[in-house]
């Protein structure tokens, strides 16, 4: 995926507030997050998997599609806060 469309992704995120996380409580001592695969589809087609990919369950997200976008724009996060900082 090109910079490019890490940061076009990104804005949209950003403009409509489209990923809402939510948690799952599947054990009294255990949590997990997620978020909702229609959603994710819209902005990252290839990080959603369907019926039609050979899945007989609906949607499943491929998380592992998500990371690399998630890990640049923390990058980028970083940076913003460190040049506030100096100032």
């Amino acid at each position: 995926m090109s910079d490019k469309e890490v940061n076009d992704i990104w804005e949209r995120c950003k403009k409509d507030s489209v990923i809402k996380a939510f948690k799952l409580k599947r054990e009294p001592d255990r949590q997990n997050y997620g978020v909702v695969a229609q959603e994710i589809e819209d902005l990252i087609p290839g990080a959603v998997l369907s019926d039609g990919d050979y899945l007989n369950v609906g949607y499943q997200i491929a998380y592992g599609a998500l990371i690399g976008t998630l890990i640049e724009k923390v990058k980028e996060l970083e940076k913003k806060v460190e040049e506030l900082e100096k100032k």
